[in-house]
């Protein structure tokens, strides 16, 4: 996903960000896997989180992409 920016929660220092994260591979079978971050629906924190996933196909490749939560 895009790196996401939103306001604080009204007397809170911190948001509830829900996202979701999706891959796409030419042959069935791949495993996302959260790696850094917080999971969708989490309160973050006021200030920057990255969160950062690896995705592994049915062959063993793997790749990894990051965004930030402001």
């Amino acid at each position: 996903p895009s790196n996401i920016t939103v306001n604080n929660d009204n007397g809170n220092c911190s948001a509830v960000v829900t996202y979701s994260v999706t891959s796409s591979d030419n042959c069935p079978g791949q495993t996302v896997a959260q790696t850094a971050g917080l999971a969708s629906g989490a309160a973050f924190p006021v200030g920057t989180t990255t969160n950062t996933f690896e995705v592994t196909d049915a062959s063993g490749n793997t790749e990894t992409c990051s965004f930030t939560v402001t």
